[in-house]
């Protein structure tokens, strides 16, 4: 009983450390329409909470003729930091980190914002690795037409990697109810460790465990014996059978 509450102790505390299992960022690239809105929709999902962990969250982009990295947006912790060099355009939400949402919003949107978004997300200093990237080429012709978030272009067959949102939504499906679900069984867990009482849940989490193996072994044995007293009462009957026939008190018709 005492192995099997360490046991389950060791799980609930190999779940508490936050693990990066996926980021979802769009690939290929994306053309924008100048002077629109940006929105680089970007979810992760982790094994549990982040909030005893370090989260250092970075968007950078390579562009220019060097294909140079520069940062846009730094943030440490709660703590966005002001390295924001596209004059305060860009932005996340620090309140939707939690939920597993750390998109990248730029509005509006000008010429010189084209290049390869990278994203750089570290928990307790381990990146996330492959980095996840997507190309942005912002467009002044006439054949993109302005959205709502300036994501629409004309049908064409000349460049099929252009996506609109609804596809990139489509693409990152169910990914933000997995990670809510995710983070908000941890945050239980954090919660009662903080209060004292995540060692009684364990004691009593090793106690039914405990009692459901003594169940089925219990139900086993009676399965067992119940089977055993089976085949003996119809030995028996048997048995005695038999013996009337031997003593003549039975016999058969002619």
């Amino acid at each position: 009983m005492l192995l099997q509450g360490i046991f389950f102790l060791l799980c609930i505390e190999l779940f508490l450390a936050a693990k990066i299992t996926e980021i979802s960022v769009p690939g290929g690239e994306l053309h924008v329409r100048e002077g629109s809105r940006l929105i680089i929709p970007c979810l992760f999902r982790v094994e549990s909470s982040t909030s005893e962990s370090k989260v250092d969250l970075e968007w950078g982009i390579r562009s220019g003729p060097d294909n140079g990295y520069r940062s846009i947006i730094h943030m440490y912790g709660n703590i966005l930091e002001p390295v924001n060099l596209l004059n305060r355009r860009a932005q996340v939400f620090v309140s939707h980190l939690p939920n597993g949402d750390c998109s990248l919003f730029i509005d509006p949107i000008i010429a010189s914002d084209s290049g390869t978004y990278e994203l750089h997300l570290r928990i307790d200093e381990k990146l996330y690795q492959p980095i996840p990237t997507l190309q942005i080429i912002v467009c002044r012709r006439l054949g993109f037409l302005s959205t709502n978030h300036g994501f629409h272009k004309k049908s064409s067959s000349e460049e099929p990697k252009s996506r609109s949102l609804s596809n990139i939504r489509n693409e990152l499906g169910n990914a933000v109810p997995d990670a809510k679900a995710s983070l908000v069984l941890a945050r239980a867990i954090q919660y009662l460790k903080r209060n004292g009482n995540l060692l009684y849940v364990q004691i009593a989490g090793g106690l039914i465990v405990g009692l459901l193996i003594l169940g089925s072994l219990a139900g086993l044995i009676f399965g067992c014996l119940y089977l055993w007293r089976q085949q003996r009462f119809w030995y028996q009957i048997k048995e005695k059978t038999e013996g009337l026939k031997t003593s003549g008190y039975v016999t058969e018709e002619e």
